[in-house]
């Protein structure tokens, strides 16, 4: 029997759909801003086991944007602080995580038996990283980059060519960014996960790119 805390999703999915979120296996790499959204997302849709990875602590200038961050969290472990969150919201799920960096050593470890990769990345070395093992592991990725006012979401699958992203931090750490816009990103990542492990719904294989502040959408 399905919890009363899921009525409104099925009313949404239908229960079918539910059961396969209630069996899928999410892995999101970086527990910042697009990925602590899309955990808060993941987990009250009720994907049953999710794999989380970040080896940095929230500081005070995550504030603004990352929605596992407040003033009791600051100096403590991103990945300590998520898991925390998504038992308390779902006491069901299964958090694995993961107090490192996501490197070549530890990467097919912790993306094995992944139904989906979330790319919640900050800089391109790992984020193609990413690509490549999850490329070779045959799951899917959902990629999204933000900066200033505007993102982008694509969906990568394994049989997609993979983008050479050049080895630099992404414009978010120049430029910075803001809480709508990171929210909007996940938000879209997020559906897209479920649209993957659903099968239902066209996904984004070309791309979605937004400007908030111009009122910009377009999918590719």
């Amino acid at each position: 029997m399905i919890s009363k805390q899921f009525e409104k999703n099925i009313m949404t999915l239908g229960e079918e759909d539910q059961t396969k979120l209630f069996q899928s296996t999410v892995s999101i790499i970086g527990m910042g801003g697009l990925g602590g959204f899309v955990l808060e997302h993941l987990v009250r849709l009720g994907v049953g086991h999710i794999k989380i990875v970040d080896k940095d602590v929230f500081e005070e200038s995550n504030l603004n944007r990352q929605i596992l961050s407040d003033m009791n969290s600051l100096g403590r472990q991103k990945v300590e602080i998520a898991k925390i969150r998504a038992k308390n919201i779902n006491k069901e799920v299964i958090i694995d995580s993961f107090d490192t960096e996501f490197t070549e050593k530890n990467a097919i470890e912790i993306l094995k038996g992944s139904n989906v990769a979330v790319d919640a990345l900050d800089n391109n070395n790992s984020r193609l990283l990413l690509f490549k093992i999850a490329k070779s592991l045959g799951i899917p990725v959902v990629h999204a980059a933000v900066s200033m006012t505007s993102g982008e979401v694509r969906v990568f699958f394994p049989e997609d060519e993979i983008i050479d992203f050049k080895k630099n931090k992404g414009t978010e750490e120049y430029k910075g960014t803001i809480s709508p816009t990171v929210a909007v990103a996940a938000s879209i990542q997020a559906m897209e996960v479920v649209k993957i492990l659903t099968n239902k719904g066209s996904m984004l294989k070309n791309g979605l790119y937004f400007d908030l502040k111009d009122n910009f959408y377009s999918v590719i």
